[in-house]
């Protein structure tokens, strides 16, 4: 059985807004490589790709749209629920990084800067894996 119609556009939508993402994420980093300047943009960029490219992942894999919204943004439900059901491979170094950022990304704090917060200072690990997560799903649909 294939994957519906209807779900094949979300996966498509959701795949072409991470890759415009990961695109903002580059052109920025480019522009200012120290990732202590404009953090939170960068960040915000590569998670909110990650995340798409999760879910996109996710329903390509046959869960549904419904269960796919219903886990927001929380980043840790997204790979745990690739990794336990559809042997999704994460590094435990991108997988910790990840546990970093979670509780920031999912509560929108890289959007409203309210507190203080830490940041992993190695960007690249979690450019890479959305870059390579956004890959295999293009190349699998």
């Amino acid at each position: 059985m294939g994957i519906k119609e209807e779900n094949q556009v979300i996966i498509s939508g959701w795949i072409k807004t991470a890759q415009d993402e990961f695109t903002a994420y580059k052109i920025i980093q480019k522009s200012e490589p120290d990732y202590r300047i404009l953090f939170r943009q960068k960040y915000n960029a590569l998670c909110q790709s990650l995340e798409l490219a999760l879910k996109a992942f996710l329903i390509s894999k046959g869960l549904s749209v419904k269960d796919v919204k219903a886990i927001g943004h929380d980043l840790i439900k997204l790979i745990d629920t690739a990794r336990t059901q559809y042997s999704l491979m994460i590094s435990p170094k991108t997988y910790g990084m990840i546990m970093m950022l979670n509780p920031t990304y999912k509560s929108r704090q890289l959007l409203y800067f309210e507190k203080q917060y830490a940041l992993p200072s190695d960007i690249n690990i979690l450019a890479n894996t959305t870059r390579l997560l956004i890959s295999k799903i293009t190349f699998d649909n």
